[in-house]
């Protein structure tokens, strides 16, 4: 009876079943919220959502998928973003709401940069590699 009771209530509060990222609100206190209840997403983010890049003159739509976890409206550990042919594009990993590790990929697989966050804001050094894997530039933010 107990594990029948525990199943029921993590699906009652949305952890169960993951979500997309576009079926949620995202509110001017930076909270992300679901639709059906108004208060703080508490659960599994997955799925597919556009992401469009500004260039100039021209508008790029690119589709990705997304995973990752919320936890009281805001981001929690590890954020996966994979391309539309499901190649690791982009990791990121949150602690209440901040981002502080990012790893974006080359579209081969290779790790393309690497850095921390403080507050949200680059901290620490920063990597930078080719396509092959070789480092070709560092910074280091304050």
């Amino acid at each position: 009876m107990l594990p029948i009771l525990i199943v029921t209530l993590l699906f009652a509060q949305g952890i169960g079943k993951p979500v997309g990222i576009r079926d949620l609100q995202l509110k001017v206190d930076g909270l992300f919220y679901s639709p059906y209840t108004g208060s703080p997403f508490t659960g599994i983010v997955s799925g597919p959502y556009t992401e469009v890049i500004h260039h100039y003159q021209e508008h790029k739509f690119i589709k990705r998928n997304i995973q990752g976890k919320i936890i009281d409206g805001k981001r929690e550990g590890i954020w996966t973003t994979y391309s539309e042919m499901g190649n690791l594009k982009l990791r990121l990993h949150y602690k209440n709401g901040n981002i502080e590790f990012s790893e974006d990929y080359h579209d081969n697989g290779n790790l393309k940069t690497r850095g921390y966050y403080i507050n949200s804001e680059p901290a620490g050094f920063w990597e930078s590699f080719d396509e092959d894997g070789k480092l070709i530039d560092y910074a280091e933010f304050h």
